[in-house]
């Protein structure tokens, strides 16, 4: 394995919303463009100035889901030791998609130069050759990911 980089994203774990296509183009959801902002400036920040990777990548990610308000303490707890895994929404391929989404570097608007806050993680989500990804019960939710570029 070569270099890698890892960045936590607070918050509940979020999937990536389903996008609108009309006969004015393809529109994401305000809110879902705005996580993947945020992550990105996360990941962009976690890089530390280095170029993105090239080749292959593999990322690793951990969804730390909240446990419901509504269950009980005896259940909190047998989910907080992950006797109980979350099966609720947000989906983790919609989870992995965001992620996905979000470590790639943006392409400047028509006409705009490019400019180091475009830059991510991976210039493709072609790279991403290997995906692992889970949910668990957590009293801290957050998404943990790892991306490592894969040595050739």
């Amino acid at each position: 394995m070569g270099d890698s980089v890892r960045f936590v994203l607070p918050g509940p774990p979020r999937g990536k919303g389903v996008a609108r296509i009309t006969r004015f183009g393809t529109f994401i959801p305000k809110e879902s463009r705005e996580e993947m902002e945020a992550m990105r400036q996360i990941a962009r920040i976690a890089m530390g100035g280095r170029a993105p990777f090239t080749g292959p990548v593999e990322i690793k990610l951990c969804a730390y889901c909240p446990v419901p308000e509504s269950w009980s303490r005896k259940t909190r707890e047998r989910a907080l030791s992950g006797a109980i895994h979350p099966t609720a929404r947000p989906d983790l391929s919609n989870i992995a998609k965001g992620v996905e989404d979000s470590l790639l570097t943006r392409r400047p608007k028509k006409d705009k130069p490019w400019t180091p806050d475009l830059q991510a993680v991976i210039n493709d989500d072609s790279q991403v050759v290997r995906l692992i990804a889970w949910k668990v019960y957590s009293a801290d939710p957050r998404v943990v990911v790892v991306v490592t570029e894969i040595d050739t």
